[in-house]
Protein backbone atom coordinates (compact mmCIF):
# COMPACT_ATOMS: atom_id res chain seq x y z
CA UNK A 1 0.00 0.00 0.00
CA UNK A 2 1.05 3.55 -0.67
CA UNK A 3 1.93 6.37 1.68
CA UNK A 4 0.21 9.58 0.56
CA UNK A 5 2.01 12.25 2.05
CA UNK A 6 1.19 16.30 1.82
CA UNK A 7 3.55 18.94 0.37
CA UNK A 8 3.47 22.73 0.84
CA UNK A 9 2.31 24.55 -1.32
CA UNK A 10 0.53 22.97 -4.20
CA UNK A 11 1.78 19.56 -4.41
CA UNK A 12 0.72 15.97 -3.21
CA UNK A 13 2.98 13.58 -3.43
CA UNK A 14 2.02 9.65 -2.92
CA UNK A 15 5.82 7.55 -1.99
CA UNK A 16 5.54 4.10 -2.46
CA UNK A 17 5.71 2.32 0.63
CA UNK A 18 7.94 -0.97 -0.65
CA UNK A 19 10.78 0.96 -2.63
CA UNK A 20 10.09 4.85 -1.40
CA UNK A 21 10.53 6.04 -4.37
CA UNK A 22 7.94 8.57 -6.34
CA UNK A 23 4.50 6.66 -7.51
CA UNK A 24 2.91 10.07 -8.53
CA UNK A 25 1.98 13.59 -8.03
CA UNK A 26 -1.11 16.13 -8.00
CA UNK A 27 -0.56 19.85 -8.55
CA UNK A 28 -3.36 21.64 -7.53
CA UNK A 29 -4.05 25.43 -8.98
CA UNK A 30 -3.91 26.94 -5.38
CA UNK A 31 -1.81 26.69 -2.66
CA UNK A 32 -3.32 24.15 -0.14
CA UNK A 33 -0.85 23.90 2.34
CA UNK A 34 1.44 26.55 4.22
CA UNK A 35 3.01 24.75 6.60
CA UNK A 36 3.36 21.39 7.35
CA UNK A 37 -0.02 19.58 8.31
CA UNK A 38 -2.10 16.61 9.05
CA UNK A 39 -1.62 14.04 6.09
CA UNK A 40 -4.38 13.94 3.97
CA UNK A 41 -7.48 12.30 3.99
CA UNK A 42 -8.15 8.81 2.67
CA UNK A 43 -11.72 7.61 1.85
CA UNK A 44 -14.13 6.57 -0.54
CA UNK A 45 -11.71 6.09 -3.93
CA UNK A 46 -10.58 9.39 -2.58
CA UNK A 47 -7.34 11.68 -1.61
CA UNK A 48 -8.31 14.69 0.07
CA UNK A 49 -5.27 17.38 0.58
CA UNK A 50 -5.60 19.29 3.90
CA UNK A 51 -6.20 22.64 3.08
CA UNK A 52 -4.78 25.99 5.14
CA UNK A 53 -5.93 29.24 5.85
CA UNK A 54 -8.38 31.06 3.96
CA UNK A 55 -9.30 29.26 0.76
CA UNK A 56 -12.94 28.87 -0.67
CA UNK A 57 -13.00 25.18 -1.10
CA UNK A 58 -13.74 23.18 1.81
CA UNK A 59 -12.47 19.74 0.41
CA UNK A 60 -10.54 18.62 -2.74
CA UNK A 61 -10.98 15.19 -4.23
CA UNK A 62 -8.91 13.84 -6.20
CA UNK A 63 -9.33 9.91 -7.41
CA UNK A 64 -6.58 7.55 -6.62
CA UNK A 65 -7.59 5.92 -10.08
CA UNK A 66 -7.64 8.61 -12.11
CA UNK A 67 -5.10 10.99 -9.90
CA UNK A 68 -7.33 13.91 -10.76
CA UNK A 69 -8.93 16.31 -9.30
CA UNK A 70 -12.64 14.53 -9.21
CA UNK A 71 -14.48 16.93 -7.77
CA UNK A 72 -14.22 20.52 -5.41
CA UNK A 73 -16.60 21.37 -2.45
CA UNK A 74 -16.99 25.16 -2.87
CA UNK A 75 -17.42 26.77 0.82
CA UNK A 76 -20.37 28.09 2.00
CA UNK A 77 -18.63 30.02 5.17
CA UNK A 78 -15.64 32.27 3.91
CA UNK A 79 -15.52 34.12 6.96
CA UNK A 80 -14.57 31.03 9.03
CA UNK A 81 -10.66 29.42 8.01
CA UNK A 82 -10.32 26.57 9.89
CA UNK A 83 -11.58 23.31 7.82
CA UNK A 84 -11.71 20.06 9.47
CA UNK A 85 -12.64 17.18 7.46
CA UNK A 86 -13.66 13.90 9.07
CA UNK A 87 -14.70 9.99 7.79
CA UNK A 88 -15.90 7.04 8.12
CA UNK A 89 -14.99 5.63 5.34
CA UNK A 90 -18.25 6.34 3.52
CA UNK A 91 -19.10 9.74 3.89
CA UNK A 92 -17.04 12.99 4.02
CA UNK A 93 -17.71 14.97 7.03
CA UNK A 94 -16.83 18.88 6.81
CA UNK A 95 -16.65 21.50 9.75
CA UNK A 96 -15.83 24.58 8.65
CA UNK A 97 -16.82 27.83 11.47
CA UNK A 98 -19.97 26.75 12.74
CA UNK A 99 -21.35 24.75 9.72
CA UNK A 100 -20.94 20.80 9.60
CA UNK A 101 -21.57 19.63 6.28
CA UNK A 102 -22.16 16.09 5.18
CA UNK A 103 -21.25 14.38 1.67
CA UNK A 104 -22.32 10.89 0.99
CA UNK A 105 -19.11 9.30 -0.82
CA UNK A 106 -20.64 5.69 -1.98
Amino acid sequence: MPIHLSGLGKDLAVIRRDDRRKGWEWHSDTSFLDNPGEPPLLAGGYVFPRRGGASVEDAIAVGLRTRRTAWTLKTVDAEADDVQLLTDGRTLYVLRGTRLRVHPLT
